[in-house]
Parts: structure tokens; C-alpha cells; sequence
């Protein structure tokens, strides 16, 4: 999938796997598109659900203290630690490509043993993203689900 962060609190990811998804993030409201079923969850930012909880907030988002970093075919592999998450997210895993040192991927685990992975790459830095972007468009024909 695809990946757009525009500090300090929008972001969009483009999920193609294992299930085609939208998540939206327009500094407010977060929006994810569930596309195979049809559906649309809406949260606010300060409510968001549990399983999006470590996007929340995004002010914070990879912030913390590394730990226990080490080499792992040629990258550069370290958790991170968050006090203020602690309650809810066991451990994140950042994966940064050693020549770039750009982050091209990470794996959440919260303290129920659910885990989010994700990987990035054709990564570009500072690419003018437009607002744009952070708006989300509602699909015809689904479901909303509002979070409050």
C-alpha cells in the first residue's frame, strides 16, 4: 500500500493487503474504508477505536525511547518505547534502511497480542503533498459506522 503523512496530524495509507483499505486521517476525523465490506468507520481523532489507537495521536506517532536496536540484512532493526502508550501498545518494532535511513516498515503488537505490520517503499521525502490528499470521499453504497 501506500503511505502520506503531513506533519503534525494527517495522514492517509492505501491498503492492498491482505484487504483493500482506505484510512484517512484529516486532523479531526478518522475515516477507514473497509472496501470488500462495504463499510466506513468514523471516529474522532480524540475517540478513535482501539486497533487504530497507536495512530492516535499523531503528534506522537514514533515517539519514544529505542531500545534494543541491532543489524538485520542491512538494515537497521530497534524497538521503540512509549510511557505514555504503555497501557495499551506492548511493543513496535521500526525496520530503516541503512543507506537512506528512511523507515520502510514497523510492527505494532498491543498489550492483547493483536499486531499491525506494515511496510513501506517507494518512499518519497517531502513530496508537496496537496490537503487535498487528507480529505476523505465517501464511497456511494456503504455503511457508516460512527465511533463517539
Amino acid at each position: 500500500g501506500e503511505l502520506e503523512l503531513k506533519r503534525p496530524d494527517k495522514l492517509r495509507m492505501d491498503i492492498t493487503k491482505p484487504d483493500k483499505q482506505e484510512i484517512v486521517c484529516d486532523g479531526n476525523t478518522i475515516w477507514l474504508h473497509l472496501v470488500n465490506e462495504k463499510q466506513v468507520m468514523k471516529s474522532g481523532l480524540k475517540s478513535s477505536p482501539q486497533f487504530l489507537v497507536w495512530l492516535n495521536p499523531l503528534d506522537k506517532l514514533l515517539s519514544g525511547r529505542a531500545k534494543d536496536g541491532c543489524r538485520n540484512n542491512g538494515d537497521y532493526v530497534f524497538f521503540l518505547e512509549s510511557e505514555e502508550l504503555k497501557d495499551i501498545i506492548k511493543a513496535v518494532k521500526v525496520v530503516v534502511d541503512r543507506k537512506t535511513l528512511l523507515i520502510t516498515g514497523m510492527e505494532a503488537v498491543d498489550v492483547n497480542g493483536n499486531s499491525a505490520e506494515y511496510s513501506f517503499s517507494k518512499i518519497k521525502v517531502n513530496p508537496g503533498l496537496k490537503a487535498a490528499r487528507f480529505n476523505f470521499i465517501m464511497p456511494k453504497n456503504v455503511e457508516i459506522i460512527e465511533n463517539q
